[in-house]
């Protein structure tokens, strides 16, 4: 008599392994957000005024500052769809027309 019992063990295991990869993303993907946030916020607060995606990303002092940003938006792009609004990780300036507002 046939047992599928292994079968179905196998296909509960590799669903596991799938969600628990994407769990995984999401929350570096969180994690960076949060930071994202955090610090577009205190810097909104220093210049009292709504911010642009440019405001943010060109407000590093350091070059160590800005990569520390560009990474940050790389784990948020690279993680799931959604990424950050007229943000372009190829570094290119991006679209400078959108008002940043999302943030």
């Amino acid at each position: 008599m046939p047992t599928f019992v292994p079968d179905f063990v196998d296909a509960l295991e590799q669903e596991l392994a799938t969600e628990r990869e994407r769990l995984a993303r999401l929350l570096n993907r969180i994690e960076a957000l949060t930071e994202l946030h955090d610090y577009a916020y205190d810097l909104a607060a220093r210049l009292r005024k709504p911010l642009t995606v440019e405001d943010v990303f060109d407000s590093g002092h350091s070059e160590q500052q800005r990569a520390k940003l560009r990474a940050l938006a790389e784990r948020i792009t690279a993680s799931e769809q959604g990424g950050i609004p007229a943000y372009d990780s190829t570094g290119d300036g991006g679209n400078s027309s959108e008002s940043g507002a999302e943030f």
